[in-house]
């Protein structure tokens, strides 16, 4: 009785407001100070009260986050640590995709990135980075390396070689064809 009498008071002298607010991670696009006011800590958020899962929740939705993980830092510390995303490469005008195949919005950075421009009408951006990955792998033993891989409405493949040579694909089977060439 007496522990269940004395949690209330625990609570209050334990429950302060939270005072700082730490982010760490290695972060190239997105900027610390930028990311720490989208967390979005009010005053009426306390160190015990905080939504934690709620707070990697809204971390998580922003488009260069792939990433999140906060946590409490006795006395009244919330710790966030993120992963940025890592593109890989341009899809369309407005996206970007990383190593897995998942798109997101790039918001204007990284735009001037020589980054290789992916495009499909028919197929996921998984599969289309999965596609790029092979041909990127056929291509460097002779030395060249690709700008530009997109499917038109047909299956049929183009791409677009550093050196400006622009190779077009049956939909049969790229990848061989690509091995011929």
């Amino acid at each position: 009785a007496g522990t269940y009498f004395s949690l209330p008071w625990l609570k209050l002298a334990f429950d302060k407001p939270i005072g700082r607010v730490t982010v760490r991670g290695d972060l190239y696009a997105l900027d610390r100070q930028a990311v720490q006011d989208a967390v979005g800590i009010y005053e009426n958020d306390s160190f015990l009260g905080i939504d934690l899962a709620a707070l990697v929740g809204r971390l998580e939705s922003q488009p260069w986050i792939a990433h999140a993980r906060a946590r409490r830092q006795w006395p009244d510390t919330v710790a966030i640590d993120i992963v940025e995303q890592k593109p890989i490469a341009y899809w369309g005008d407005r996206w970007m995709v990383n190593a897995k195949g998942r798109i997101f919005e790039h918001q204007g950075l990284y735009q001037n990135r020589p980054l290789p421009r992916l495009w499909s009408d028919m197929a996921t951006p998984a599969e289309t980075m999965s596609y790029y990955q092979i041909f990127e792998r056929q291509l460097q033993p002779i030395g060249l390396g690709l700008q530009a891989i997109s499917q038109g409405v047909q299956g049929d493949w183009q791409l677009t070689l550093d050196n400006g040579m622009q190779v077009m694909l049956d939909r049969t089977d790229p990848a061989g064809n690509v091995r011929h060439f």
